[in-house]
């Protein structure tokens, strides 16, 4: 309980960053600009920024030429995830130079992301082979296709924290790329169960925050007037607010990081002499003296 009220507090102090942490905010809001959902909403028309009904399948399949820019998109996204998570840990960050920083190590940080998203969809598309086998038989297929996905869950949540770790290992120190795994690997191992509290706890935020944003996309419907201004205007509050809401996921995550990544000081050990002069003191302290 004592630890889930410190996850807790981990978001609450990392709302004030948003507003202090101004490097921070602008990788935050490039980050959340370099989403696929935002390059996507540039192709469609109407409600650009609905996340509601966004589905990448059907953009693919009408614009297949997007598996083109898709390495592009993700390695814009690794680069502006790692300035924010560096901006977030240097005590007075400055772009120009977190840039130059993170470029260093850009490529071992596109590496673990494509690598982490590669072992993702080779392993639904292996635990969905057989459902696909069995398509002309709808009972079969279907508990097929449901096993697949619950053997599929439990992994890709192991391979998405492992990823998280890995990446900050990689930004926050210098590591080789296999070194970074193994260490997140480990990490994982001593802190499964903290470490599955609290992606539930970032989870339960992340949809506490969608339902905010419904909320509001609904309230700019019916109070601000149906034109190019109003959409507009509507866009940029809920592009700064996911942007911001970056900034406090990955501050969050960072304090995380660091609250079981940071090895506990070794308790001080008493030496042989130290310990045989405690018992003396004691044993004169309890025996009274004759005489």
């Amino acid at each position: 309980m004592n630890e889930f009220k410190l996850f807790i507090r981990f978001f609450r102090d990392a709302i004030p960053t948003v507003v202090r942490n101004r490097v921070a905010l602008a990788f935050g809001l490039l980050l959340t600009l370099s989403s696929l959902e935002y390059f996507s909403s540039l192709l469609e028309e109407g409600a650009p920024l609905d996340r509601y009904r966004y589905a990448a399948i059907d953009l693919f399949s009408a614009q297949p030429w997007l598996l083109a820019v898709l390495p592009v998109t993700i390695a814009l996204s690794t680069f502006f995830k790692g300035g924010l998570i560096l901006a977030l840990a240097e005590r007075k960050p400055a772009f120009g130079k977190i840039s130059k920083r993170i470029s260093s190590s850009f490529w071992k940080l596109y590496a673990l992301e494509v690598g982490a998203l590669l072992s993702l969809f080779l392993l639904l598309v292996v635990l969905l082979v057989p459902a696909m086998l069995t398509a002309d038989t709808p009972g079969l297929w279907n508990n097929l296709a449901f096993l697949g996905i619950a053997v599929f869950l439990p992994i890709s949540i192991v391979i998405a924290l492992m990823e998280i770790y890995a990446f900050f290992y990689l930004v926050l120190s210098k590591t080789t790329l296999r070194s970074s795994v193994e260490l997140a690997y480990a990490l994982f191992v001593k802190r499964a169960a903290t470490s599955l509290v609290f992606g539930a706890l970032s989870i339960l935020v992340l949809i506490i925050f969608s339902v905010v944003i419904g909320i509001m996309l609904g309230i700019s419907d019916a109070l601000i007037p149906n034109s190019n201004g109003g959409a507009l205007f509507v866009i940029a509050v809920l592009f700064l607010f996911q942007g911001a809401m970056a900034v406090i996921q990955k501050s969050a995550w960072l304090s995380f990081f660091r609250f079981i990544a940071t090895p506990e000081e070794p308790a001080q050990t008493e030496t042989a002499d130290e310990a045989s002069q405690k018992e003396k003191n004691v044993i004169q302290k309890e025996v009274p003296g004759i005489g």
